[in-house]
């Protein structure tokens, strides 16, 4: 990694003697600056405090999430702690685009029924509850997740949001375990952020405050990241779903999966972010075909446009 420039250190200490550490860390002024107005706005009544957020920020990378206690995610701010998973961009843009999606076709049909959607690996809640938020008694959510930890952060913040158990409910559950019973024939729509790194990138490409703070059983998967596809296209045929919206890690492993979901006979494609980076495999059976259309146009098939 380049040295900063002794200028932009010096001037860096003239806005703010915390600031410096900081634009160690993010290593542009903008970056640092963003952070420390977050941090001030947090502790701006206790300056020590304000400082022990500075130094665990810039000497021990924690992330600012961990630090504040929560991050943004659509009309929502939700609790963070460390052992889940901080809710990233990108699943905040699918998410809102899916929220979307199921608000027009709820617009554009005939019947009145709630929309039963099961949502695996839901750490802190985020898409859950952003469905459950955005569509009120319109849309039953259930998001299950193996660690315990989990389930009472997410119980949590749908408590925060005055969200009843009646549009998210929260429990502990394994992917890989038999469904239960009442689950079968029981949801319209999946949607899962599974772990999708591949172990080989984790020391490589995963950024260090993401590695040494946030749980890696979270994040790495077996099978070069794509152990948890083929169980959720399983549970997704079981409980009747007819769209299925997972993310993933890019193209290549993107096109992995729908090739895989294609010889199960269901139709795939993909969305892309904002980033332009294959961020979610979409699949649907007949009735399902509006889910195509992703945030900036799916592509077919799994390839890059």
């Amino acid at each position: 990694m380049p040295r900063l420039p002794p200028h932009l250190l010096i001037r860096a200490h003239r806005l703010s003697p915390h600031l410096p550490p900081l634009l160690q860390l993010r290593r542009t002024l903008s970056e640092a600056r963003s952070e420390l107005r977050w941090l001030t706005a947090a502790f701006r009544d206790d300056p020590r405090a304000l400082a022990r957020a500075v130094r665990a920020r810039a000497r021990l990378h924690k992330p600012l999430q961990y630090i504040l206690g929560t991050q943004p995610f659509g009309p929502l701010e939700l609790r963070t702690r460390r052992g889940v998973l901080i809710p990233r961009w990108e699943t905040e843009e699918w998410a809102a685009w899916l929220a979307g999606g199921l608000a027009g076709q709820r617009k554009g049909a005939s019947g009145g029924g709630v929309t039963r959607v099961l949502d695996l690996c839901t750490g802190t809640g985020c898409v859950a509850l952003l469905l459950a938020a955005s569509l009120g008694s319109a849309v039953r959510v259930t998001g299950v997740d193996i660690s315990p930890t989990a389930v009472a952060l997410a119980r949590r913040n749908a408590a925060l949001h005055h969200i009843p158990e009646t549009q998210a409910e929260f429990m502990h559950h394994d992917v890989f375990d038999p469904i239960p019973p009442q689950w079968k024939g029981g949801f319209g729509v999946l949607t899962a952020n599974p772990p999708y790194i591949d172990a080989r990138e984790w020391w490589g490409e995963v950024e260090r405050s993401t590695r040494v703070w946030e749980p890696r059983e979270a994040l790495v998967a077996e099978q070069e990241g794509d152990r948890f596809y083929g169980r959720i296209l399983e549970v997704a045929g079981e409980v009747g779903a007819r769209v299925v919206v997972v993310e993933v890690g890019g193209w290549g492993q993107g096109g992995r999966v729908c090739e895989a979901w294609r010889a199960e006979g269901w139709s795939v494609g993909m969305w892309k972010d904002a980033a332009g980076r294959g961020r979610c495999v979409v699949a649907w059976k007949s009735g399902g075909e509006w889910v195509q259309r992703g945030p900036h146009d799916a592509t077919e098939g799994g390839q890059r446009e």
